[in-house]
This record gives structure tokens, sequence and C-alpha cells, in this order.
């Protein structure tokens, strides 16, 4: 998942007596999730960018400085200080592991940048506090018999969720399977029934949005029939 967000607010430093310069913020952030092969997530966010100034040049001396800051679960923050034309680059990362992946409530984040004026003493920049949750799910489904036939070979299979009455809606839930030959050249077939694995997340309030961990070739074919337990 990736997240940005600008702010642009042009403000005033008197960087000498009887002049000033017209300081502009250009800052964004950006978050970034990392699925590891030892079934950790790696959650980042990073905070980028500087300030300009009209005059040309930079406000300097001790009581100017800009200091950005990252917090990712209430840890990181940022203890660096900066010229106020200089750029910036701060991430701060948590590794999560463990049950909340696959517990069906999820792994919980929450996240927030700023970036501090000396001379303002305040704010020049900040983001709200996003709060969402992510973790893996898991949906079984059964191919309807109907199917879209592709020049390449490979094939569509329109499915339908196959979960136990108690999984049932699953959390994500998959309509179609492109199941792609086994030999280039050849023509692929619909399984009887297939096996989704997904990554999914949440914002706080929001909707559940889910994607596959295999994009395209979404489903794993198989001829067990029993309904499964999905991630719900």
């Amino acid at each position: 998942m990736t997240a940005m967000k600008l702010i642009s607010l042009a403000f005033v430093l008197v960087i000498a007596e009887g002049a000033d310069a017209t300081m502009t913020p250009h800052y964004s952030t950006y978050t970034n999730m990392v699925y590891n092969s030892n079934q950790t997530v790696t959650f980042t966010a990073t905070l980028q960018g500087n300030s300009t100034s009209d005059s040309g040049g930079c406000p300097s001396g001790d009581h100017f400085y800009h200091a950005p800051a990252v917090f990712v679960n209430g840890t990181g923050g940022g203890g660096l200080t900066v010229a106020p034309c200089a750029y910036i680059n701060l991430n701060q990362s948590v590794v999560l592991s463990g049950s909340c992946l696959t517990n069906g409530v999820g792994c919980s984040v929450t996240w927030n940048a700023s970036v501090y004026c000396s001379f303002m003493n305040s704010e020049i920049f900040a983001t709200s506090i996003f709060n969402f949750s992510f973790g893996l799910a898991y949906t079984k489904s059964k191919w309807n018999g109907t199917d879209v036939q592709y020049p390449d070979g490979s094939v569509q299979c329109n499915v339908g969720d196959w979960c136990t009455a108690a999984t049932s809606p699953p959390r994500c839930s998959v309509a179609t399977v492109l199941q792609e030959p086994l030999i280039l050249g050849g023509k692929a077939t619909c399984s009887s029934y297939y096996t989704t694995n997904w990554f999914w997340e949440q914002p706080s309030g929001g909707f559940t949005f889910c994607f596959p961990m295999f994009p395209g070739q979404n489903g794993t074919g198989t001829t067990d029939s029993s309904l499964y337990s999905c991630t719900k």
C-alpha cells in the first residue's frame, strides 16, 4: 500500500534586518508495506521534501532550522535538525508478525509526520494521524462451469466462494481466477476448485481492500471439494 499527502503553504521568515523572504514548503509523505519471506510485514512511512526561498538564498544561523519527525505506532520521531532549505528524506519502519496477520482482526498501524520550524515556533507541515489495519486472508472458491478463453491459451474461470457457513461471506471474495497454460503454446483449463491467498487492508472506519498475493493467476487449483474455513 502506498499513500501520499501534499501540503504547500507559504510562510515569511525575517532573515536580516529590514529584509524578509517568503519560504514555501514542498513536503510529501509515502507509505510502503513489504511482505517478507519469513511471514512478517515491514511497514515504512517516509517524509520527503524541502522548503524554498523566493530570494534564492536560505536563512542561516543557529536559530533557523527545521526539525522533521515521523512516528509509526508511537515510536520514531526525529532528533534531526536541518537548514530550512535542506532536503529531507526521513523514514520510520516497524516489522509486524505473529497471529495478528492471520487472526482476521489484523495488525494495527498508526503513523504521522511533521516538520517544525524554529523561527515560526510551530509546525509548517503536518499530516493527519492515519490509523488502519491489515493482514492475510484465505478464500476457497468453486468453478461455476463458465469461462472466457483467450488467444494466448489462458482462461478466465468464473467462480464463487466455497466457504463454511460460519465463515461466509469471507473477508475477501473472489469472482474470477486467471488460469494460465502450464506449457508455452498450450491451452489452460479450469480446475473444479481454487484457493486464493490475499493481503487485505482497512482504513479506520473504512472499507476493506483485498489484493491477491499472486496477481494475475490469483488462485491455485485443487480437486478437494470440501468447504473451507475462510478468513471472515
